[in-house]
């Protein structure tokens, strides 16, 4: 009998553990936004930056710019920042947004709303997304499949930090105080690089590109395949489908969640809007 009550309880926490999240939407914004590619929340200032590319991901037309929204999903300023190309993946440090932008990393000053300085090298072809590392330093991925790398800004240089022998088309990023993680797109799995010694493990194999990466504050992370599938990966590595718009051809790009908030807000890109979900485990 005690060990059929020790069953019992053993399947029920299983199920809490694996039970599906409550996923509802709360708002949904276009207003003016075009092909939205990324969402940062600076908790600061109460804030969300849009990334609009506002064109092809790869056009050199000086059409995109950056949005700023409320975190209830207001326009605050659509067109805060203008003046760039195909803004795409951004973080923020220190009073600065730094932005993606083709094959250059832009610096805005938040606080002037305008461009400070821009970062290049003369190999980078597709930077996507951005963390900012324990040291202030700037990690950026490159995901052409003709330069597979993770760019590194410290004193003003960009250069390679990672290349194609140790990532494959890497995108989504996200810093902790010991490791850097990856969405290993190429290879379809969620990997973390230890900043000491760039030492790489596999922390989940996610069975689609990771375009958005962001921890739930659980040990668990939110990730965003761009067609459409948006999925949880929990501290175990298992992963839950939470959202999937693939067939209504609505993508699912750099998302942004908030944990405090249980706010998970995805910007739709060639759909041109951003929608925001609150995520009940």
């Amino acid at each position: 009998m005690k060990r059929y009550l020790t069953y019992l309880i053993m399947i029920c926490f299983a199920g809490l553990t694996f039970a599906q999240p409550e996923v509802n939407k709360v708002w949904e914004l276009q207003k003016g936004l075009q092909t939205t590619e990324s969402v940062n929340y600076d908790a600061e200032r109460k804030v969300l930056y849009i990334s609009n590319i506002h064109g092809q991901p790869l056009a050199k037309d000086g059409n995109g710019f950056i949005s700023q929204v409320s975190p209830e999903g207001k326009m605050l300023n659509l067109r805060w920042v203008t003046g760039l190309d195909a803004p795409k993946g951004a973080a923020i440090h220190d009073g600065k947004l730094f932005v993606t932008d083709i094959d250059r990393l832009v610096e805005i000053d938040i606080d002037a709303g305008e461009i400070a300085n821009i970062y290049t090298d003369d190999k980078a072809i597709f930077l996507n997304d951005v963390a900012v590392g324990p040291d202030g330093a700037v990690y950026v991925t490159d995901y052409s499949p003709d330069n597979s790398a993770i760019y590194r800004l410290s004193n003003g240089q960009l250069t390679v930090w990672l290349g194609a022998d140790q990532v494959d088309r890497p995108n989504g990023l996200y810093a902790t105080d010991e490791f850097l993680f990856v969405g290993n797109t190429g290879a379809g799995t969620l990997i973390k690089v230890r900043f000491s010694d760039k030492d790489i493990t596999q922390v989940a194999e996610a069975g689609m590109g990771i375009d958005g990466l962001r921890p739930t504050g659980d040990g668990g992370f939110i990730v965003s395949n761009w067609a459409g599938k948006t999925a949880w990966i929990s501290p175990d590595g298992d992963v839950q489908v939470l959202l999937n718009t693939t067939e209504q051809e609505i993508n699912s790009a750099d998302l942004e969640y908030i944990p405090e908030k249980q706010l998970l807000i995805i910007p739709t890109f060639f759909d041109n809007a951003v929608h925001a979900y609150k995520i009940k485990k």
